[in-house]
C-alpha cells in the first residue's frame, strides 16, 4: 500500500491492483485534462510523459481518452513506468477502446483500483478516485481543461494534499484554455519545459532522478516544434489557499431537477453565503467521506463551488 496514500483524508482502505507498484513508483507526477483535447493537448502530454519518464519518474493518469491516454503513452514509449487509476473495478477497462493500452500498463506499471473487480463505471466514481490520482504523486499537471473540467478537482485536491500543482499554457481563445488559465491566475506554477515542473521537486527527489537527459520545449500551440519565450517566474501562493480576486457567485441557487436524496440533503445544507464541509456535516449528519464526495459531484456538475478554506457555495 503506498505510504502517500495514507497521508491524504480519506485513503482508500483497499486497492485493487493489476501489473505492479513498486517503491520507486513514489517518484511519480500525475498529468490530467481533458477528454476532448486538441492536438495541441495530446502533444504537450506525450512529450510532457516522455521526457518524465526518461528521468525515472513514473507518470499517473486515469485512462481517459484525450489527455490521460496520451500520457500514458508517452511514458510507455519511453520505456518508463505508468499507473491508472481506474474509476470502475478492474474488470471493467473505461473507456473499451483503451483495452490494448490497459494491457500495456500492467506490463510496464499498474491498472488500480478502490472499487471491487465487478464494479462498473459510473459518473459518482470518477470524482471519487481523482483523490487517488493525485494522492500518488508528488505533484498534478493539467493540460488543456475548461473551467468546469474535472480535472479541476483534482488539481485543487492535489492542492489540498500538499502536493504541487501545474498548469501548461493554451490558446487563449479555446474553452480548453479556460480551466488551466484560471489555476495560473489562482496559483498553479506554469510550466513551458519539463526542467519547469523538475525544478519545484523537493531536494530528495531531485537527488533521484536521472538529470543528464537532454529535454525540449513543450511544443507551442502554433508547431510541434516551435518555443514559446520564456516567462519570468514568480513565488505563487499555494492553490489550495490563494483567494480568487473575483467576487464569485452560487452558480445554482435553487436546487436543480434530478439531484439524488444525498446531493438534496447537502444542497439544502449549504447556507448562504457559503457553508464549511464541517458544518455541512453536522447539518446533515451524514459520514463525512459521503459529504466529501457529494460535494465533488455536485461541484462536477457545476451546481456548487468551492471557495478556499474547505468552504462551498
Amino acid at each position: 500500500y503506498p505510504q502517500c496514500l495514507k497521508e491524504i483524508d480519506t485513503p482508500p482502505l483497499v486497492l485493487y491492483i493489476r501489473g505492479e507498484l513498486t517503491p520507486e513508483d513514489s517518484l511519480s507526477i500525475s498529468i490530467v485534462g481533458s477528454r476532448d483535447a486538441k492536438d495541441y493537448g495530446r502533444k504537450v502530454s506525450y512529450r510532457l510523459s516522455y521526457q518524465l519518464a526518461q528521468h525515472g519518474l513514473a507518470v499517473v493518469s486515469g485512462l481517459a481518452k484525450g489527455i490521460d491516454t496520451s500520457a500514458h503513452r508517452g511514458a510507455l514509449e519511453a520505456g518508463g513506468r505508468t499507473i491508472a487509476v481506474m474509476g470502475s473495478g478492474l474488470s471493467f477497462i473505461y473507456p473499451a477502446a483503451n483495452s490494448d493500452l490497459a494491457e500495456k500498463i500492467t506490463e510496464s506499471g499498474a491498472l488500480i483500483s478502490e472499487f471491487p473487480m465487478d464494479v462498473k463505471p459510473k459518473p459518482k466514481n470518477f470524482p471519487r478516485r481523482n483523490r487517488i490520482i493525485s494522492g500518488l504523486t508528488l505533484g498534478t499537471v493539467v493540460v488543456e481543461a475548461s473551467n468546469r473540467s474535472g480535472a479541476l478537482i483534482t488539481a485543487r485536491l492535489a492542492g489540498e494534499q500538499g502536493r504541487e500543482v501545474f498548469a501548461v499554457p493554451g490558446e487563449i481563445f479555446s474553452e480548453l484554455s479556460t480551466g488551466t488559465h484560471q489555476l495560473i491566475n489562482n496559483g498553479a506554477k506554469l510550466i513551458n519545459t519539463v526542467d519547469d515542473l523538475l525544478n519545484e521537486l523537493p531536494p530528495y527527489a531531485l537527488n533521484r532522478i536521472q538529470s543528464d537527459v537532454p529535454t525540449s520545449s513543450i511544443p507551442s500551440v502554433e508547431t510541434e516544434s516551435s518555443q514559446a519565450p520564456p516567462i519570468e517566474k514568480s513565488d505563487p501562493k499555494p492553490l489550495a489557499t490563494q483567494p480568487s480576486s473575483e467576487v464569485q457567485q452560487p452558480i445554482q441557487s435553487v436546487p436543480p431537477p434530478g439531484l439524488t436524496p444525498d446531493e438534496r440533503t447537502i444542497f439544502d445544507a449549504i447556507e448562504v453565503p457559503s457553508s464549511h464541509i464541517d458544518t455541512i456535516v453536522r447539518t446533515t449528519q451524514l459520514p463525512i467521506s459521503l459529504v466529501s464526495s457529494t460535494l465533488l459531484m455536485l461541484e462536477l456538475k457545476g451546481i456548487i463551488q468551492q471557495l478556499p478554506g474547505k468552504q462551498f457555495h
